[in-house]
């Protein structure tokens, strides 16, 4: 009698470690796909980063270039401006010059 309940205690035992473990390994399948999606989140988010610092060099580089083109078109506008200026003015000299003959 005491041998069927050792038999039937150890049974029980068995098939509760057996659940203990069936539990701990579900437990831990959904630990471990979110390590995984917390790192996928990680890598993505580095990779907007590193996507973030291109698009903002390449906007840099933009605008220096722009910025760049409008000097020079603004240096050649001053430039052809105290041409037609320094034109003029000598037109003007010679008018008076004329004049005063």
């Amino acid at each position: 009698q005491n041998e069927t309940k050792v038999t039937e205690l150890t049974q029980d035992k068995t098939k509760a470690e057996a659940t203990l473990v069936k539990s701990r390994n579900e437990t831990e399948a959904p630990k471990a796909e979110i390590v995984t999606l917390v790192k996928a989140r990680e890598e993505a988010e580095a990779e907007k980063a590193k996507a973030d610092a291109a698009l903002m060099k390449t906007r840099e580089a933009k605008e220096a270039k722009a910025e760049a083109k409008l000097k020079k078109t603004r240096e050649e506008s001053d430039a052809a401006k105290a041409k037609v200026e320094a034109t003029l003015g000598k037109a003007r000299e010679e008018v008076q010059a004329k004049k005063a003959e």
